[in-house]
């Protein structure tokens, strides 16, 4: 099965459309702020992997790391130190996965508030995902690019191998996605966030790809470019590619 295509959305920054509501306690925006950074320096340097070294550090499984800011608040402010001893201008912080929807898959989903509470924050969290959503799709998911090996590994088998995409992204942003890339028709079937009990990294949503395949678990193959995917993946009963790692 192939990867998430339409996880490369996380590396798109509507920088300069930052909805003027969603400000820092000074009133100064994320997005001006980055930048400010750009306009003063030749470069930026960013963080690791967040996630692969919230696992390093104990987070197992099925558990969420933006509860880690409440739980485990030291080890949060280590790595992000560590970050900072390293020479990074930016960082991925572990809150990405605020949401309401994000936080449904660990039973956590009446927190937001007081996430938001935690971190003087305004927003309100049914909009903000609502007005990322539509700006990835209205403006940003045109934009996006196949990982050429993975697509090239699809086309080559079509026809020859059962085909589905498991994301961790909305159906609508998905299905955009694959028809950007020209490889909607080669995909037999999808499972897409909220359409299992559990998402990533449960093994809910690759089980139930094989499921509507009719193919055993331990006869697929998963190509995968996150830890989150890849523990799915394994937990699936699933032989895995992190393509992100191929040389």
């Amino acid at each position: 099965m192939p990867p998430c295509f339409a996880a490369a959305e996380r590396l798109v920054s509507p920088i300069g459309t930052l909805h003027p509501r969603w400000r820092m306690p000074n009133g100064e925006t994320m997005a001006n702020r980055f930048l400010k950074l750009l306009s003063e320096r030749p470069f930026l340097m960013a963080d690791g992997a967040t996630g692969t070294n919230l696992f390093g550090m104990g987070l197992m499984t099925g558990d969420s790391p933006e509860l880690w800011n409440f739980d485990h608040p030291d080890r949060i402010e280590a790595l992000h130190q560590s970050f900072i001893n390293a020479g990074a201008d930016l960082f991925l912080t572990n809150s990405f996965g605020g949401t309401r929807n994000r936080l449904k898959l660990h039973q956590a989903q009446d927190r937001v508030v007081e996430i938001n509470k935690r971190y003087n924050s305004n927003m309100d969290p049914e909009e903000f995902a609502e007005v990322r959503q539509k700006l990835y799709h209205d403006e940003y998911i045109d934009r996006i690019l196949p990982v050429d090996h993975v697509v090239d590994h699809l086309k080559a088998h079509y026809g020859k191998v059962r085909i589905a995409v498991v994301s961790g992204g909305s159906r609508e942003a998905v299905e955009k996605t694959l028809k950007v890339l020209g490889i909607y028709d080669l995909v037999e079937t999808m499972v897409c966030a909220g359409e299992t009990p559990n998402g990533k990294p449960y093994p809910d949503p690759f089980l139930a790809a094989a499921q509507k395949l009719g193919v055993d678990p331990k006869d697929c193959l998963v190509f995968e470019d996150g830890d989150p995917g890849v523990r799915s993946a394994i937990a699936a009963g699933m032989d895995w590619v992190r393509i992100d790692q191929l040389d």
